[in-house]
């Protein structure tokens, strides 16, 4: 009962995990838990009230909610009838949601009534002339806005097998099941087309390597919207048939208080998030002895922080992640029982068959311990991003690796070292500098939490790093700072401006939001 589920298509893993274990919990969300059967039920109700509403195959259904067990029923009864679900951001703009509904050509959205002054229902009502092709809006809530379905009167529909049966008889592993959009940081956000295939291939990948079982429940904060949400989080503890905690919105208190009462085993977020509830004052409530694995994810971990999670857990072993949107979930892990030195320094190794080369700006390999741009090939790679064939050809070869504009280098013993984003890169006094190397030192630092650099111009040296440092608790001296990069870096990668603030603004998924810092910086000069 332990293997790995290897069901080629979700709709037949999720059978899977209940007829073998029906009974254990899948889901746990506001103190209630949710088994397998009842998840599958459910899906199949909805999966009926969608085929009897004309939702067909390949058509996109939008889902527009916080982690939430309507989300994930949601996800599935999509899967098992052929419709593709659309992962949009709660946190997205006004702007950007109707971009996004537009461009995916959505038939229904699935919502919420409102987040942070958003009406999401009167957003699609008012604006029928840009996305005409939405011809269902199903509201997550007690009472619905006029023209609107209630999800709970859909999800009361009489489960039709045969109709489901029917609709899923000729669905393929390369069918489309998801399109997740980019974080959109560098640029307008693009939706990656994710298969049952390559959704399952890197969920698979990830529960084997962390030996997902069903004694586990694995702390879900981040957004289901994003891969590290659906794929790092759902799909591999479906695979496995472990339980997901549900987190609606990461709000480190919130976030915090659920964990103390339910007792993860598995501690899964970006380092942000990581950092934050190490910063709660109440964290010395929750009983870290059932901790056996904290994932960090998303972006580099500075020593200190992976210093501090080894600490937080001490019975626990920490691992690295590393994945896109465009490859699914994760790829690339760290080995088990690495020391918090490596584990900081490295993303890990490639997983499964996973591969890695490092190119040059002309698309050359290079040799290991060059820096260059990192590419990656395998079954969990996507076949491009939905009705984007330009960005597609930009990004995917014909040999099916991907360009992934992140930087880095292998070293000698195949460990992958992440430098940062492409487009992080600046240039000062003539010579290519990646913030990564400047944020770790700084980070060295006992009093800071978390730390971000971009480059600014100078009407001098033509561009400088500047640093945003939030502290842990007091606040480290500036000139303690300077002396820190005086001491271990190289002159021409010093950073010439460092500034202290009590907050970094995040992106969506949870990750430090650099290109908001330089419109800031743009705006403002601060």
């Amino acid at each position: 009962m332990d293997e790995i589920i290897r069901a080629k298509l979700v709709g037949e893993a999720l059978r899977q995990a209940t007829e073998s274990a029906p009974d254990t919990t899948a889901y746990i969300f506001e103190d209630k838990d949710i088994t397998f059967a009842e998840v599958d039920a459910a899906a199949d109700r909805l999966a009926t009230a969608f085929l009897q509403m004309g939702i067909a195959r390949g058509q996109r259904i939008a889902v527009i909610a916080p982690n939430r067990p309507e989300w994930v029923i949601t996800y599935f009864a999509a899967a098992r009838i052929g419709a593709v679900i659309l992962g949009v951001s709660i946190r997205n703009s006004k702007a950007e949601i109707l971009r996004i509904l537009a461009q995916s050509r959505a038939r229904a959205v699935v919502c919420v009534p409102s987040h942070d002054g958003l009406d999401f229902p009167a957003i699609c009502r008012e604006n029928t002339k840009e996305i005409p092709t939405v011809k269902d809006i199903i509201v997550i809530a007690p009472e619905v806005p006029d023209g609107c379905r209630s999800f709970s009167r859909l999800l009361a529909t009489p489960g039709d097998s045969g109709a489901i049966a029917a609709a899923a008889a000729n669905l393929d592993p390369d069918d489309e099941l998801l399109i997740l959009y980019t974080s959109g940081t560098t640029g307008r956000s693009k939706g990656a087309a994710l298969s049952h295939r390559s959704h399952l291939a890197s969920a698979r990948a990830q529960a084997r390597h962390i030996r997902a079982n069903p004694k586990d429940v694995m702390f879900m904060a981040m957004p289901l919207s994003h891969v590290g949400g659906i794929t790092c989080g759902v799909a591999c503890m479906l695979l496995g048939r472990g339980a997901c905690l549900l987190i609606p919105q990461f709000l480190p208190k919130e976030a915090l208080a659920a964990a103390i009462r339910h007792q993860p085993t598995i501690m899964l977020g970006f380092p942000t998030m990581h950092t934050l509830l190490l910063m709660e004052e109440n964290f010395s409530g929750l009983d870290t002895r059932g901790v056996r694995l904290a994932i960090t994810g998303g972006s580099n971990a500075d020593l200190s922080i992976v210093r501090r999670i080894s600490a937080a857990y001490s019975g626990a072993t920490i691992m690295n992640l590393y994945g896109l949107t465009e490859t699914s979930g994760g790829l690339v892990m760290s080995p088990w029982n690495m020391s918090p030195e490596k584990v900081s320094a490295s993303v890990g190794k490639p997983l499964n068959d996973f591969r890695v080369k490092i190119v040059d700006f002309m698309d050359n390999p290079v040799p290991r311990e060059v820096t260059g741009e990192v590419c990656v090939k395998g079954e969990a790679v996507v076949r491009g991003y939905f009705r984007m064939p330009e960005e597609s050809l930009a990004a995917f070869d014909q040999d099916g690796w991907l360009r992934t504009g992140d930087m880095g280098y292998l070293d000698e013993e195949g460990f992958l070292i992440l430098m940062g984003r492409k487009t992080e890169m600046y240039i000062q006094e003539g010579l290519n500098v990646f913030p990564v190397e400047v944020e770790e030192c700084i980070a060295s630092h006992p009093e800071v939490a978390m730390v971000a650099g971009i480059g600014v111009p100078d009407p001098v040296l033509g561009e400088v790093g500047r640093y945003y440092v939030v502290p842990l608790k007091g606040e480290p001296s500036l000139d303690d700072l300077f002396d820190i990069c005086q001491n271990n870096l190289p002159d021409y990668k010093r950073p010439s401006q460092i500034v202290i603030r009590k907050s970094l603004p995040l992106t969506a998924s949870g990750k430090v939001n650099k290109a908001a810092l330089r419109r800031e910086f743009e705006e403002t000069g601060k």
